[in-house]
């Protein structure tokens, strides 16, 4: 009776040594001979031959090659003046450019206005604008310029102000500058600067 007892437990603990080796096989990853190589290994022929060649054979010495940076902003710049006055009920706007032309945008990063106004007043507001005329809701203008006393004399006062922007003016749209003074603008002198953009 022993015998019979015995001989299924061992068949029993066989059978479950045998379901185990099978799950863990089953987990097995594939292990790569060299242990810290990349995973695929080329054994010869080292180093790899490489067929064929490139030849420019007009980029001499004598005819090199060039490159150039035709988006280079430096190689587009642009600057606009214009002198105006007297201003209609304390306003002045100075048309610095009707139109930018087609396939470019302009990108104003400077301006600078020098007004004389009726002594004893003050300056409110110098703008830089920029006006897309088929649409009037598209505007782009800059309103920080903060217009500062020059100097001042029986004739009128003279305040300037300038600083550095970024405003954009797509083709057709037209550049600015508005003056607004609590007095009568007698004469301005508007300048903007900055460089084209060739859109595709």
């Amino acid at each position: 009776m022993k015998q019979h007892r015995v001989l299924p437990i061992v068949v029993l603990v066989v059978v479950a040594l045998n379901v185990i080796g099978l799950l863990k096989s089953g987990n097995a990853i594939a292990q790569n001979p060299h242990p810290g190589s990349a995973p695929v290994n080329i054994v010869a022929p080292l180093p790899l031959p490489i067929s064929g060649n490139v030849n420019i054979a007009a980029n001499t010495a004598a005819n090199p090659f060039w490159i150039t940076t035709a988006d280079n902003p430096a190689r587009h710049v642009f600057q606009f003046q214009a002198t105006g006055g007297p201003g209609t009920e304390n306003s002045l706007t100075l048309g610095l450019l009707n139109a930018v032309p087609t396939g470019e945008r302009f990108v104003i990063e400077h301006y600078s206005v020098r007004c004389r106004i009726t002594q004893g007043t003050t300056p409110r507001e110098a703008s830089v604008v920029t006006f897309d005329p088929t649409h009037p809701t598209l505007v782009e203008f800059d309103s920080s310029a903060v217009l500062r006393f020059v100097s001042g004399g029986a004739g009128g006062d003279n305040w300037s102000a300038s600083g550095n922007t970024r405003i954009y003016a797509n083709p057709g749209w037209s550049i600015s500058i508005n003056v607004i003074s609590s007095g009568s603008i007698q004469s301005c002198v508007a300048t903007v600067s900055g460089y084209s953009v060739s859109l595709p």
